[in-house]
């Protein structure tokens, strides 16, 4: 899938020890959860196959929605429950990093 105007936050909730000692000192911290904020635009066109969802269905299903692909279209209606998520993965400072159970909002614009 292409995308455009991509920007990748991480940041990091790191738990205090708090540790009782018998001299002065911090204490270390270890590293708790890791949260990414991934947001990008991608275009929308169709899969060019009749009866085949296009791959950015498989964004709107992180969103919320529910696909319905049919011999001539493919519908998305939005949901509640039984959302699914998303593996992302990127290439960032020459490593590739990814994000698991991504799940997100969406907006478009014409």
């Amino acid at each position: 899938m292409l995308i455009s105007n991509a920007s990748f936050e991480v940041s990091y909730n790191n738990v205090d020890r708090s540790l009782l000692r018998g001299f002065l000192g911090a204490s270390e911290q270890l590293v708790g959860t890791r949260v990414v904020n991934i947001t990008f635009e991608s275009e929308i066109s169709g899969s060019g196959t009749a009866g085949t969802a296009p791959v950015w269905g498989r964004l709107l299903q992180a969103c919320a929605f529910t696909e319905t692909v049919a011999a001539t279209y493919a519908a998305y209606t939005p949901i509640s429950t039984n959302m699914k998520t998303l593996t992302i993965k990127y290439v960032r400072d020459g490593l590739i990093n990814t994000a698991t159970g991504c799940m997100g909002s969406v907006e478009m614009a014409m």
